[in-house]
């Protein structure tokens, strides 16, 4: 993913890949797309097995750090991995 994609291209591609990640039942799998889609890739996953993750934390818990994300922020939102 990077920095790329768009609210309709991300649908597009998980509505592809769903049905093959599901295939996979020994493996756990995480899909981390940027921030401004957490939150509808969170519900696009909703009734799936794929966890949702973060492409970045900050190391801070809480504060004025602009542009960063809590851990806490995360967690909120259903995000179970992150890259770090």
């Amino acid at each position: 993913w990077k920095m790329n994609g768009s609210s309709a291209e991300n649908a597009s591609l998980l509505l592809s890949l769903l049905p093959v990640i599901s295939r996979f039942e020994s493996v756990e799998v995480a899909l981390c797309p940027p921030y401004p889609y957490l939150t509808t890739v969170a519900d696009l996953l909703d009734d799936s097995d794929v966890a949702l993750g973060a492409q970045n934390l900050s190391a801070q818990l809480s504060g004025a750090h602009t542009g960063e994300v809590s851990a806490s922020m995360l967690h909120d939102i259903g995000c179970r991995f992150v890259l770090v």
